[in-house]
């Protein structure tokens, strides 16, 4: 009787049980960076109405935030995870030093940011290119953060 397959996992339908746990994790990470920005700016602009002594909108403002960031965001998040973030996530070996989370960290804000800042150009040579920046620095950072600290759970070994 043949030994079942050993935990590194040579059998098909198990690579693609791996590959399917791989697409999970970074759907999660990019969902985790996009609440990030959302949490941010809403906290942001929920400050500023408040400093303004715009108590009874400051919760409103906060939320409106919080959604249109998470929602907006979203979209241009998940259309950059289908183009690259996800091919990353499965090509990139685990032992990488890439996985490491500051350096993962790093290079997340650095390719959000410039992702971006060329979208915000599209909006003409006045573009937000600064708000667009520091939203696309804060969905990259945490969605590399998230993606570093949860690939044990979710990447091959």
């Amino acid at each position: 009787r043949p030994a079942p397959p050993a935990a590194g996992l040579s059998c098909p339908a198990c690579k693609s049980m791996n590959t399917g746990r791989e697409i999970v994790g970074s759907l999660c990470a990019v969902a985790a960076g996009t609440l990030a920005c959302g949490l941010s700016w809403g906290a942001t602009f929920f400050l500023t109405a408040l400093w303004k002594g715009e108590v009874k909108d400051a919760v409103q403002i906060g939320l409106v935030y919080v959604f249109f960031f998470f929602f907006i965001g979203g979209a241009l998040a998940f259309v950059t995870w289908a183009a690259a973030f996800v091919w990353i996530y499965l090509y990139v070996p685990r032992e990488s030093p890439l996985w490491e989370w500051p350096i993962c960290t790093l290079c997340g804000g650095i390719a959000g940011a410039v992702i971006a800042a060329v979208v915000a150009r599209f909006y003409g040579p006045e573009g937000p290119i600064l708000w667009f920046g520091a939203s696309g620095l804060i969905v990259g950072a945490a969605t590399c953060l998230f993606a570093a600290l949860t690939a044990p759970r979710f990447k091959r070994q």
